[in-house]
């Protein structure tokens, strides 16, 4: 009895010492695993190393599925969802990540605007009168509209948004929910829309103005609650406010928080819970600014001549991430967490958490790019190579 009393106890021990190996073990990968990703964090030459050689994130032109166009015609290239889409003789063509042909609409366009959110695509006739809504290979709706449309903007949702200029009014704001159906026309008797946007939740839309015609610049804000406009509508402007004086807003976008970003031209500032707040100053040496992305604001610093930064800063809690490139870029793109970069010879695509997605090498000079959240164009005289992101 006792013989076997003094095996068990070898054997628990044994096994006890197997359990506590496991854990050491199990700890010991954990801790080299967050090691090597603060060291890819942090290091910029290991970073580099690992995402060309082992991550293989550089691709070339000539390695990747194309689609072939006509120099010589008027082709109109945009990217939404998963698709790059190409419209030529009023014929718009989507084609996959593999440079498949998935689908064709008939679309009267001939000079078009483009608007692509998630899955829906809108289409309209750049100083025409009609629109489109696309989704899931398919014309959700169509509509003429009186005037001239100048700009247009969709939402996740499908909620489209369309400044038409050319009427008894400055500019019209025509919105639409994701079935066409016409929720409320904004009219802007003084002052021009620059830029439009609707929330995530499609309950606010905001137009940034400005009027040009005094001697000083006067530029301003106005959300309008779309519930409102049928509950309420006199009170359906729930927020309107000039900025700075002789300051020009760019653009605007929601974020994924609803708060309404403002790009003018010496800051980024937020209207968070209908009050206005200051994001970033831009940097004195910045060469390019865009808030086009998910809950967050991009500058390109040229802080050295061989060496400039991708600084990203989160518009929620102002945390910075930075990424370096060795070129001038001519062009940037931002679209929901990628923030896309042609330096002619070359194209970055950047996430917003800092660290490169792919980086694109070309023998002949990138004319332009097109991305989506998910497929990006890079597009040539005769060609557009597609990259999955």
């Amino acid at each position: 009895m006792e013989e076997l009393e003094k095996i068990e106890n070898k054997d628990n021990k044994k096994t006890k010492i197997k359990k506590i190996l496991k854990i050491l073990f199990i700890i010991i990968i954990i801790g080299l695993i967050i090691a090597g990703i603060i060291l890819y964090r942090e290091n910029r030459t290991l970073q580099n190393f690992m995402d060309e050689n082992i991550f293989k994130k550089t691709v070339s032109e000539n390695n990747l599925s194309s689609v072939d166009i006509d120099n010589d015609s008027n082709t109109y290239i945009c990217a939404f969802s998963n698709y790059i889409g190409v419209l030529n003789n009023n014929i718009l063509t989507a084609y996959n990540s593999y440079a498949k042909n998935e689908f064709s609409l008939n679309i009267e366009i001939t000079m078009p605007i483009f608007s692509s959110e998630g899955k829906y695509l809108a289409v309209a006739e750049k100083n025409g009168n009609k629109v489109y809504l696309i989704a899931d290979k398919n014309i959700v709706w169509q509509a003429d509209v009186e005037g001239k449309i100048e700009k247009i903007t969709v939402n996740k949702n499908g909620y489209l948004a369309v400044a038409v200029a050319q009427t008894s009014y400055r500019t019209i704001v025509i919105t639409y929910n994701s079935n066409g159906k016409e929720l409320c026309k904004t009219y802007l008797s003084s002052t021009y829309a620059v830029d439009m946007d609707i929330s995530n939740d499609n309950n606010l839309l905001a137009i940034a103005e400005t009027n040009l015609s005094g001697i000083q610049i006067k530029s301003g804000i106005r959300i309008i609650s779309l519930p409102k406009v049928e509950q309420d509508p006199e009170n359906s402007v729930i927020y309107k406010e000039d900025v700075e004086q002789d300051r020009l807003i760019t653009s605007i976008h929601y974020d994924n928080q609803n708060n309404l970003i403002c790009m003018l031209d010496n800051k980024i500032i937020k209207i968070e819970n209908l009050q206005q707040k200051d994001v970033l100053k831009y940097d004195e040496n910045a060469l390019f600014a865009d808030i086009n992305l998910e809950s967050q604001v991009v500058q390109i610093i040229n802080s050295q001549e061989d060496e400039l930064r991708v600084k990203i800063t989160n518009t929620v809690n102002k945390n910075e991430r930075e990424y370096i490139i060795n070129s001038i870029p001519k062009e940037i793109y931002t679209k929901g967490n990628i923030i896309a970069l042609n330096t002619g010879s070359e194209a970055y695509f950047i996430k917003n958490s800092g660290f490169l997605n792919r980086k694109y090498e070309s023998s002949q000079e990138i004319k332009e790019i097109v991305i989506s959240e998910k497929v990006a164009g890079i597009i040539y005289k005769n060609k557009i190579e597609i990259i999955k992101l």
